[in-house]
């Protein structure tokens, strides 16, 4: 897997995201808005890289429960459907668009700033072409902030990827990391004609 989504079933831990665009002893919690975490300062080793068809949950106390149940979502790159990396926001006075290639016009992408801690308006950011049908889009959610819709356009969705606008934190801070998740909506290699 490309990126991992674990939660403890069994106590009040966060979710915890592997992802590879991370470094080695890194992960983001999926529903906090804090930046990227070291493992080793937060009870656990060096974060295992999720490698031939395995992850690992022994690095963090979180994940390594005696006998709790545990769920993980775990997600890989398909060709046409799926991608899954990192990116660097470009925001600079009337330049502020950074596209990201895919491959395939994404159906849904969801954001995350890795560098800062993002309050209220600023957590995991998710558009959607279905509240979205045409650019400029302009409707998304944030996981974290938990308020209404958001309003302010933060991207265009492309045939071959996305490209962010604006200067919002959450999604095109200059020079701030990013991690992004994309899909689409069926495989363009396996593209249903009509």
């Amino acid at each position: 897997p490309a990126v991992v989504i674990a939660k403890d079933l069994d106590n009040s831990t966060p979710w915890i995201v592997q992802h590879e665009g991370l470094g080695t002893d890194e992960y983001l919690k999926f529903n906090e808005a804090a930046a990227v975490v070291n493992s080793s300062s937060n009870g656990g080793g060096a974060l295992p890289k999720p490698t031939a068809g395995l992850f690992y949950g022994s690095w963090l106390s979180g994940l390594n429960t005696n006998n709790n149940q545990h769920l993980a979502l775990c997600f890989t790159p398909i060709e046409g459907f799926s991608s899954f990396g990192t990116y660097t926001g470009m925001a600079n006075g009337s330049n502020s668009q950074t596209f990201v290639w895919t491959g395939f016009r994404p159906s849904f992408v969801m954001i995350k700033n890795t560098t800062s801690t993002q309050g209220t308006g600023g957590g995991w950011i998710i558009i959607d072409d279905a509240r979205n049908p045409t650019n400029n889009c302009d409707e998304y959610l944030d996981i974290v902030g938990g308020g209404a819709q958001g309003t302010t356009t933060v991207m265009d969705l492309l045939s071959n990827g996305f490209r962010t606008s604006n200067g919002y934190t959450s999604t095109n801070g200059q020079s701030l990391k990013y991690v992004y998740l994309a899909f689409a909506s069926n495989p363009f290699k396996h593209a249903i004609a009509h």
